[in-house]
């Protein structure tokens, strides 16, 4: 929360409201819209999921490995392949089927053709196994200095508030709200809240426009004092 105060406190945050400089900053195409938006990103996760995947499977003994293994036909994935996953993940949610392999089978009530389309059902499964974010060599173990709760996924975080701000200049009225990602997992910083259509989950703290609700800036509540309170500017 001392973050976002800190952002209303920046010298620069308030010439701009002073000067009414609020709204669209950039144009980005409509048709090119999600392109414009995390295709660099995804660049550089490609380029962390395949440094990482050819760390564990050096790590693995090849003779011991079954012929059926996924790590044995692995072949670095490309950019389009990226873009193949995120869009399967996404319909995912759209479409629910009871498994995971159920959007690759070949039954009539269940067949879907989307993913095979998209992605063979191992190729996905691959970079499923594989993905990674951050790189394990800025790690920071639990209990040290500048141990970050949620380092595994800062650059994700960083990225989406960069691109925020880059994007849009919000209103003089402004305000800090909550939000939920649905989990029910094993994990630290999981909250529950009795009140929340959303019970289970990660808490949110987003600062907002008032009037269009366009998020400027978010950060994760991990109810964790050793996180870094840094300002996300």
């Amino acid at each position: 929360m001392y973050a976002f105060f800190s952002e209303l406190k920046d010298e620069s945050f308030r010439l701009r409201l002073e000067k009414k400089l609020w709204g669209k900053r950039i144009v980005i195409p409509t048709k090119n819209l999600y392109l414009a938006y995390y295709n660099s990103f995804l660049y550089s996760q490609q380029i962390e999921t395949n440094h990482y995947a050819r760390a564990i499977i050096n790590s693995k003994d090849q003779q011991l490995l079954s012929n059926r293994s996924r790590f044995k036909p692995w072949t670095p994935f490309t950019l389009r392949e990226m873009w193949n996953f995120i869009a399967i993940c996404i319909h995912m949610g759209l479409d629910k089927k009871p498994t995971l392999h159920d959007y690759w089978t070949r039954h009539p009530v269940l067949h879907s053709s989307f993913a095979p389309k998209a992605m063979v059902r191992e190729g996905f499964l691959s970079i499923l196994a594989f993905l990674h974010i951050n790189d394990n060599d800025s790690f920071v173990p639990h209990g040290q200095r500048d141990y970050d709760p949620i380092q595994k996924i800062r650059p994700f975080v960083d990225y989406l508030n960069a691109k925020f701000k880059e994007v849009y200049q919000p209103q003089r009225e402004v305000c800090i709200d909550e939000a939920m990602i649905p989990f029910k997992g094993r994990f630290r910083f999981k909250v529950y809240i009795k009140n929340k259509p959303t019970k289970w989950g990660f808490k949110l703290c987003e600062l907002c426009e008032s009037s269009s609700g366009y998020v400027w800036s978010i950060e994760m509540n991990c109810a964790d004092k050793r996180i870094s309170n840094k300002p996300l500017t």
